[in-house]
């Protein structure tokens, strides 16, 4: 009894230490001396739960949630905007609201599903944040000269986002503020962090760059970051040097500058493309098997590279369940013999009033729950893998063994094998791998710009590199629906007959299609052609020493032609040799004015 003043008083201090903590409201990490963790103290002191100045703590003084106005370059209240005031951060873990997945608050972060509220009225015009101070679309969130869907000409002077497959108004990885423009839509994929209509995991067809007149998309020349490559892109309505007339001061300094003409001319023109390729088997013709019950290898029959026909023994596997199976066969055979036996029995001695008709019915009934029975246990037999075939058989020969045989679904070739005698397999474990070798399936990679000619019936050639100098021929037989969002590609497809088996799985190659065959088309040298700075034009000449520009739309490049799709007509002169000459004599008064540039400049 000497132990209880010792508890008495340690629970006294207990008592008064609980008591103390109560009244002086002491948080773990709060301020001993004001006793302030979570509310507001004097100006100047340091808020050591939010880890931030308490004059710019937004949770100890809620005043400033309107004083300091509405960040309108990320929608939030400027008090609480992270991305302004990275200090916030401290403040927003404090809160448990922190999402850290996207480095924001939960409360802000609009791929977490969270609502961004309208700004008020009252803090429409207050904001002092340095992203703000351009007038922002209410709707859009972002700054009215940049929003396309208030101002849809800027899909047009923006130009195209080559890199992302987009318009550039409307690419969100170049401009993240775009993000809550098109939730506003109720167009956001939150799973992919895209827009929905630009989505390819979701399914969405991206439009592509706008074509040049006359299928300028086929061309086979590099593209460039602007556009399309500057050779194929369409003239400028309001090109300001079309209607310049160039003057020499006679015919003889035509001759001293070395200008010479040229003739537009008409031809039967085809158009071919060469893309990369890659052989695989045939997917209509390649079977993996496997056992469809567990059990151990018996016996393999076939060796890699052999010949089988279909139907032909290629494995067996020794299976418990198989074993069962059969033996459940036999014995429904077995009852539906006695059923039938009871029932004929039943019938006579019906016939000759010894029977009821009421034991007439019960032999009926035990009959039909046999037949019932035994079509169960055939259809077992099915699901393991044993044809009608070798279910007749095993009720012939009256076979309750438990081996289960692997059989060709088709004639082909043994072209893996990855068991071995004795080997224990699972259920669907591929054990072979069949493949007719006749034909194979060639995947070719297209460009973007292919995907309007590349239709279904198209005639194609293959090379492959492992057997230089021949060529196989096949047709397309499906074009993809949508592009590879990591190469740009559009994938296709064309069979290869393969008769004498030389090509491989996986070998590489070159499939050359053919876009166009032998159409008509009017022909141009390509040193005719010049660029000046909006438009291609060609120089035609009006006079012994004078010459006219004339814009063009070229279609697709032809060796060292090209094939103009509007704008000049066969039988045409045009400046060939001296075109480049006669281009800066029409730009003299515009270099250094940014209307010469080789190319548009890069982003």
């Amino acid at each position: 009894m000497r132990t209880r003043p010792f508890f008495l008083v340690l629970t006294l201090i207990l008592v008064i230490g609980a008591s103390a903590l109560a009244i002086w409201k002491i948080p773990f990490g709060g301020d001993p001396v004001s006793g302030t963790a979570g509310g507001a103290a004097p100006a100047g002191e340091f808020c050591g739960f939010h880890q931030i100045p308490e004059a710019d703590c937004p949770w100890c003084d809620p005043s400033l949630l309107v004083s300091k106005g509405f960040c309108r370059g990320h929608g939030v209240p400027e008090a609480l905007c992270v991305r302004c005031d990275p200090r916030l951060e401290a403040g927003f873990r404090a809160e448990n609201d922190w999402c850290a997945g996207h480095s924001l608050p939960e409360s802000q972060c609009l791929a977490c599903g969270a609502v961004l509220p309208d700004p008020p009225a009252e803090a429409a015009a207050q904001s002092d944040c340095e992203c703000c101070e351009e007038e922002s679309c209410e709707t859009h969130r972002i700054p009215e000269a940049d929003c396309p869907w208030c101002d849809p000409s800027l899909l047009v002077s923006k130009g195209f986002c080559r890199g992302h497959g987009v318009p550039e108004a409307l690419c969100v990885r170049c401009d993240p503020r775009l993000e809550a423009g098109f939730r506003a839509e109720k167009d956001w994929c939150a799973g992919h962090s895209l827009p929905e209509s630009q989505c390819l995991a979701c399914g969405a067809v991206l439009p592509g760059p706008p074509a040049a007149p006359g299928g300028s998309a086929l061309a086979g020349d590099a593209s460039n970051e602007a556009g399309a490559p500057r050779a194929l892109r369409a003239p400028e309505p309001d090109c300001v040097n079309a209607g310049q007339l160039v003057q020499l001061a006679s015919a003889v300094d035509v001759r001293a500058t070395g200008i010479e003409l040229g003739i537009v001319v008409q031809e039967e023109v085809s158009l071919e493309i060469e893309r990369n390729a890659a052989l695989a088997f045939d997917g209509d013709r390649h079977a993996q098997l496997g056992s469809r019950t567990p059990g151990v290898v018996a016996r393999v029959l076939v060796d890699l590279g052999q010949r089988v026909e279909a139907g032909q023994e290629l494995l067996l596997v020794d299976s418990a369940l198989v074993g069962e199976a059969k033996s459940a066969l036999l014995r429904e055979l077995a009852m539906v013999e006695i059923g039938q036996r009871d029932r004929d029995r039943e019938a006579r001695l019906l016939e000759q009033g010894a029977g009821t008709e009421r034991q007439a019915l019960e032999a009926e009934t035990r009959l039909a729950e046999a037949e019932i029975a035994l079509v169960g246990a055939r259809q077992r037999l099915r699901s393991l893998g044993l044809d009608e075939l070798a279910i007749e058989r095993v009720a012939a020969d009256r076979d309750s063994s438990s081996l289960l045989p692997l059989r060709a679904p088709f004639a082909g070739t043994v072209v893996e094998r990855r068991v071995a005698l004795g080997q224990s397999v699972a259920a669907g474990e591929a054990l072979l791998e069949i493949a007719d070798l006749s034909r194979m399936w060639l995947r070719v990679d297209l460009l973007e710009q292919d995907a309007g000619a590349a239709a279904l019936g198209r005639g194609l050639s293959l090379e492959v590199d492992a057997l230089p100098g021949q060529r196989w021929s096949g047709e397309l037989d499906w074009v993809g629906a949508g592009l590879d969002p990591r190469s740009r590609t559009l994938p296709a497809r064309a069979v290869i007959p393969n008769p004498d088996g030389r090509l491989r799985a996986g070998m590489y190659g070159r499939a050359t299609i053919r876009l166009r065959d032998r159409e008509p088309s009017v022909l141009v040298a390509k040193e005719a052609v010049q660029w000046e700075g909006c438009c291609n034009i060609v120089f035609l000449p009006e006079g012994p020493a004078s010459f006219r520009p004339r814009p063009v739309s070229i279609a697709y490049a032809h060796g060292d032609r090209y094939v103009v799709h509007d704008g000049l007509r066969a039988g045409e002169q045009v400046v060939t040799t001296g075109a480049f000459l006669l281009k800066t004599e029409i730009l003299k008064g515009s270099i250094g004015a940014g209307c010469c540039e080789t190319e548009a400049p890069k982003r």
